[in-house]
C-alpha cells in the first residue's frame, strides 16, 4: 500500500512501515547467528583449559621459586645431615620437609615453609597410583627423582592435572648440597615446562 503525503513541491510516495521481518531474513540471521557458535565455541573451550593449564603452571612456578627454596632452606639449617636432600633417610619421618601442605589440611607445628596457601582443584596426588585419579590433598615429594637424574617425562611424578583429553604431571628433582628440588610439568611423553 502506497501513502502520499503533501509536499511543497508536490506529492510523494512513501512507503508503509512493516510490522516484521521477512522469512528470508530470520533464516539468514540465524544461519550466522549458527556459523559464529560453531566458530567461537571451539575457542571457548580452548580458553577454558588453557586457564587451568595456567593455574597447574603458576603452582609449579611457585614451588620452584619458594616453597621448594624455603623447604630447602629448613633442611639445611635444621638437618644438616639430610644434605639438602627431601628424600634423605634423615628427614623421611619429618612431614614438615617432606610434603606441600593443602591449607584444608591438618599441617604439623612449625611448617609454614611447605603450607601452600591453596593447591589448585586441577592437580591430584597420585595416591592411588593411576594418573589423575587420584585425590586433591598434601603433596608429598618421596616420590622426587634423586638429585643428579636429567629431566624427563615420567621422571619423579609427585601428582598430576587432567585437563580436556590430557594428563600434566607434575615431576620433581630432589634438592642437593647446593640446589633445592625443581619441579617440572610433563605430558607423559615430553617435558612441557622446565
Amino acid at each position: 500500500m502506497l501513502l502520499l503525503y503533501k509536499r511543497d513541491n508536490g506529492f510523494k510516495r512513501m512507503k508503509k512501515a512493516r510490522d516484521a521481518f521477512t522469512m528470508i531474513e530470520v533464516v539468514f540471521v540465524i544461519v550466522i547467528i549458527g556459523i559464529l557458535a560453531a566458530v567461537a565455541l571451539p575457542r571457548f573451550q580452548e580458553l577454558g583449559e588453557h586457564a587451568h593449564y595456567a593455574k597447574v603452571e603458576t603452582f609449579v612456578d611457585i614451588l620452584n621459586r619458594s616453597i621448594g627454596p624455603m623447604m630447602w632452606s629448613s633442611i639445611q639449617r635444621n638437618v644438616p645431615d639430610a644434605q639438602g636432600s627431601v628424600k634423605s633417610p634423615v628427614v623421611a619421618g619429618m612431614a614438615k620437609y617432606t610434603t606441600v601442605f593443602d591449607p584444608q589440611t591438618a599441617a604439623p607445628a612449625n611448617a609454614q615453609d611447605a603450607q601452600f596457601k591453596e593447591i589448585p582443584a586441577e592437580i591430584t596426588t597420585n595416591a592411588d597410583g593411576v594418573t589423575g585419579q587420584g585425590t586433591t590433598h598434601d603433596i608429598s615429594l618421596s616420590g622426587c627423582a634423586d638429585a643428579n637424574t636429567t629431566i624427563a617425562a615420567g621422571v619423579g611424578r609427585i601428582a598430576s592435572a587432567k585437563i580436556g583429553d590430557t594428563v600434566y604431571n607434575i615431576g620433581c628433582i630432589d634438592g642437593s648440597m647446593s640446589l633445592s628440588p625443581h619441579f617440572f610439568i610433563d605430558n607423559g611423553t615430553e617435558v612441557i615446562k622446565k
